[in-house]
């Protein structure tokens, strides 16, 4: 038999019983379309298992010291890729004053690196290599800043090599390896007392010359020197000007003598300077375990 709607428009459901008045059965409503409330239990989130219908997201302490490697790695690379823009340019001697600040965030940046692999190395089971895309990071580390040597203009506002240099400081890290030798009588780490802080750079540095053209020996016979007799008063071409073509102007713009810039140079703090030689000790550890990387002639690292 089928079930008719009703005059209201709605159709019971078809395991729905109706009692001897008539009337629906208990937990259902308006004729069994509509479920009691009373039946569905209230919502208690702290009953909940499953924390409600957002998913709890739990984070592993173990991935933070990676992800803080990771974070200094990244802000380091783009520092390195600001400057070799930068030392692309042909206005170099424009942008000393940028290439010097870059520098001292690159050597605070790499001092940042080496400290946080070194975090992270100490919850591995077994000393292992930060890879970047498959390199060991520190490996890498040591020779990031040789392009600087082609910057001549940074080279001698620093008055010192970038050769494996990655700390922009008066010694490379061949120097400090030789320092670091057993008993070699070491050198002071930090400044002296009386000038807590170390300068970096700061020489002035000025455009090349222009180079000085040989005189012809036709220029030079024509040249030579007058005596007092045979100097004229009257009319002499030396004491009246000459008029001057019109294409002299053009061709021979005015030379002016170009003036040296001065960069003020970088402060390094007694504190980081300690820091620096921690770092420089942990990449000439890395490397007497991994071995030295260097770069071919097209920059790239090879072992």
């Amino acid at each position: 038999m089928s079930l008719l709607p009703r005059p209201g428009g709605k159709v019971p459901p078809s395991g729905s019983k109706k009692t001897s008045g008539g009337s629906p059965s208990n937990g259902w409503v308006d004729g069994g379309n509509v479920a009691d409330s009373r039946r569905i239990p209230p919502y208690d989130a702290a009953k909940d298992k499953h924390g409600g219908l957002a998913p709890k997201i739990s984070y592993n302490s173990s991935l933070l010291p990676e992800l803080e490697v990771l974070k200094a790695i990244i802000l380091r690379e783009d520092y390195l890729t600001r400057l070799l823009d930068m030392s692309k340019r042909e206005s170099q001697y424009t942008l000393v004053g940028s290439m010097a600040n870059t520098l001292d965030l690159i050597r605070l940046t790499t001092v940042e690196v080496v400290e946080a692999i070194a975090a992270w190395r100490k919850l591995q089971p077994k000393h292992m290599p930060f890879k970047w895309y498959g390199v060991n990071y520190l490996l890498k580390v040591p020779s990031d800043l040789d392009f600087m040597q082609e910057c001549d203009v940074m080279v001698r506002w620093l008055g010192f090599s970038l050769d494996r240099n990655p700390f922009v400081m008066p010694d490379n890290l061949d120097t400090r390896g030789q320092v670091f030798e057993p008993r070699r009588p070491g050198t002071p780490t930090t400044s002296s007392i009386d000038d807590p802080f170390l300068s970096v750079g700061g020489l002035p540095v000025a455009a090349a010359a222009a180079p000085v053209h040989p005189m012809s020996p036709t220029t030079a016979a024509g040249r030579k020197a007058k005596t007092a007799y045979e100097t004229r008063v009257l009319n002499d071409e030396d004491l009246v000007p000459r008029p001057k073509p019109a294409g002299f102007q053009a061709s021979h713009p005015p030379t002016t003598k170009s003036k040296p810039t001065v960069v003020l140079p970088s402060q390094i703090g007694d504190l980081d300077v300690l820091r620096i030689r921690e770092a420089e000790k942990s990449l000439l550890e890395e490397e007497a375990l991994f071995g030295r990387f260097k770069r071919d002639l097209y920059g790239r690292l090879v072992p």
